[in-house]
């Protein structure tokens, strides 16, 4: 996961080499294999290296074209290689091309359409000096994070991460107040480009950006679609089909110049990562696949660490385990990471955070898999509406009780689940906007509940900007099809990925996630509901088809089980935090946060809900202690 940067001065000034390398010198933690800079006149690219596939080795970047003078700078993993050198008329060339080229030649060849014809995860820039303009894209599902502020007629920056940008002189370091409060309000996925500084914006999964010295146009280049129902004769041929896509995800992501390692829990999604990554290594004759898991201080009474120990087990691989009983010398390092987190949400990825933690001490690993992104990608969206308008009342019925079974082990309360989805059923979608407008699940938070200040909540308008987010969760879907569509297109789960870029690449580490290749997110919205729940079972056709493969207690491992708050609670024990740094918290939120909280704030609290506020408040004390000037 490398960093890139870039200064385009639109009034014609030289850039002064001082402020790019200033801005790459942020971005050298997530590319510490070496960093170079190109300026010419007034514009400037910059790049920080992470080395995580053999051709990166060989490419220096920025790169020049020498034909064209047209230089990019890059953070892509092309999955589809062999294909492009192909159409590039490449394929039999003997000089190593590395990934940064290619998308350049492409850019060279299709221009700003370029875009379409690449598959993996990139973010980059293109300089082209025979237009004078810039052309900068994000790869489709946002692994790869691309920001920008742009002063029309004077500049335009471009960093993978806004704390860069913010090293421009040019450029305020003012936060952005509305997405304090997204953070005090629980709203990380409001949208796809705000970030928590003014005038910075994360350019959204999809996109791209045209610029010259006159005008600035961002525009969808791709945006997924509903897929045409597949249609197969029988639950095996489905399964080998969806192996097939799976195994070709993981495959692309085992192309490293290292050791290649998961994160592993003790659920479905990352042992089935883990289970292919494996078997493919194993086949090449690789090394054995690296798993790294954070548990519990034992097996007893912890179903996640169970099967995290007996998937230890499987052929192939080789574990290694962070308990939050037991952190050791990891516990400061890891208090430290928190403290120096890139956002505030950041603080809550306490666990997956002790599991990169101990990733990075394995000598050259860069890559990391995980199986994350699964649940939004196999999702049915509200499966008993589908039966009930098909008229299948009785298998709806007991559709509903099972699935209720599988989250909380009890039938009770699944009848409101089940006229939840009558409605959805049987009122037509235009009826359904008009009811939801007089009995929407909305709730109005009164200024003694919410954290943030009342003057702070008008300036924003918040409780527009609450309503707003609601609505993600509400949108009305005329089919079951558009509903799976919006859950995958939901601002959360691409707020999700940045949120692992970000703690990955603290630790000089690349995630990677097969789930989220364009493939396999087409392939899953192509499949009947049928096939992804079934007898109240999420995901049907993944734990069918790792059925043979992995422990049963893995594969029908009933309802979801998180270690998460085990290990922060291990990481901020509310003793640890003595009167002093309480009195500096409530001078440092105070002009965000609601004086009645900050009251109430105090290092011996027995109440969970007093202790997870305080926990939060935490994460936005130590983020402001550092950016708030």
């Amino acid at each position: 996961m490398s960093g890139i940067c870039g200064i385009f001065a639109l009034d014609g000034m030289p850039v002064n080499e001082a402020d790019i390398r200033a801005m790459t010198r942020v971005l050298e933690r997530r590319g510490p294999d070496g960093t170079h800079v190109w300026v010419k006149g007034n514009v400037a690219l910059g790049h920080t290296l992470l080395a995580t596939t053999p051709e990166a080795q060989s490419e220096t970047l920025p790169f020049i074209h020498q034909g064209t003078g047209c230089t990019i700078s890059a953070d892509v993993r092309l999955d589809n290689r062999d294909e492009l050198l192909a159409f590039l008329g490449l394929a039999k060339n003997e000089r190593i091309i590395g990934d940064g080229e290619i998308v350049l030649l492409a850019y060279l060849k299709w221009g700003t359409t370029c875009s379409d014809y690449l598959l993996g995860d990139f973010a980059f820039a293109i300089w082209d000096p025979r237009k004078q303009s810039f052309f900068c894209a994000r790869d489709h599902m946002g692994m790869r994070r691309l920001n920008f502020f742009h002063i029309p007629g004077k500049i335009f920056i471009i960093a993978t991460e806004p704390e860069s940008i913010v090293k421009h002189p040019f450029v305020s370091n003012r936060i952005n107040v509305t997405r304090i409060c997204d953070y005090l309000e629980d709203m990380e996925g409001f949208d796809l480009s705000s970030t928590f500084y003014q005038n910075v914006f994360r350019l959204p999964p999809g996109h791209n950006i045209i610029l010259n010295a006159n005008a600035i146009k961002v525009q969808t280049y791709w945006r997924l679609q509903s897929q045409p129902d597949l249609k197969l004769k029988s639950d095996g041929e489905y399964e080998e089909a969806f192996l097939d896509v799976l195994r070709s995800a993981v495959s692309c992501r085992l192309r490293t110049n290292g050791p290649t390692a998961t994160l592993l829990s003790g659920g479905i999604d990352s042992a089935t990562i883990a289970a292919i990554a494996a078997d493919l290594l194993a086949r090449d004759g690789k090394d054995a696949l690296q798993t790294f898991s954070a548990v519990g201080p034992g097996p007893g009474g912890c179903p996640e660490t169970r099967n995290i120990l007996a998937l230890s087990q499987y052929p192939g691989t080789q574990s290694h385990h962070i308990a939050y009983s037991n952190l050791g010398e990891n516990r400061e390092f890891l208090r430290r990471g928190i403290e120096k987190a890139d956002e505030p949400f950041d603080g809550h990825m306490d666990l997956p955070r002790a599991a990169y933690c101990i990733a990075s001490k394995q000598s050259q690993l860069k890559v990391v898999l995980d199986g994350v992104p699964a649940d939004n990608v196999l999702t049915t969206g509200n499966f008993v509406a589908e039966l009930l308008g098909r008229g299948r009342i009785i298998e709806a019925v007991r559709e509903a009780q099972a699935n209720r079974f599988y989250f909380t082990g009890s039938m009770s309360g699944w009848e409101i689940s089940f006229c939840y989805a009558m409605r959805r059923a049987w009122v037509p979608a235009p009826i359904r906007q008009v009811l939801s407008l007089g009995r929407t699940l909305y709730r109005s938070i009164s200024p003694s509940e919410s954290l943030v200040r009342s003057d702070i909540a008008k300036q924003v308008d918040l409780e527009a900007r609450r309503r707003h987010a609601h609505e993600h969760f509400t949108r009305t879907s005329t089919s079951l099809s558009e509903q799976r569509l919006n859950i995958m297109r939901h601002p959360h789960g691409v707020a999700a990925r940045e949120r692992y870029d970000r703690v990955a690449s603290a630790f000089g580490l690349e995630p990677r996630a097969p789930f989220l290749d364009k493939r396999v997110v087409e392939f899953c919205l192509s499949l009947p509901s049928s096939q992804l729940q079934r007898e109240g079972w999420p995901k049907h056709i993944l734990r069918r088809s790792m059925g043979q493969t992995l422990p049963h207690e893995v594969v029908w491992k009933q309802g979801r089980h998180h270690l998460g708050g085990a290990f922060t609670q291990a990481l901020i024990p509310m003793e640890h935090i003595a009167d002093a740094r309480i009195s500096d918290m409530r001078r440092t939120l105070s002009p965000y946060v609601a004086s009645a909280h900050l009251d109430t704030l105090s290092p011996a609290q027995a109440n969970p809900l007093a202790i997870a506020k305080h926990i939060s408040l935490c994460y936005l004390y130590y983020w402001l202690s550092r950016f708030d000037k």
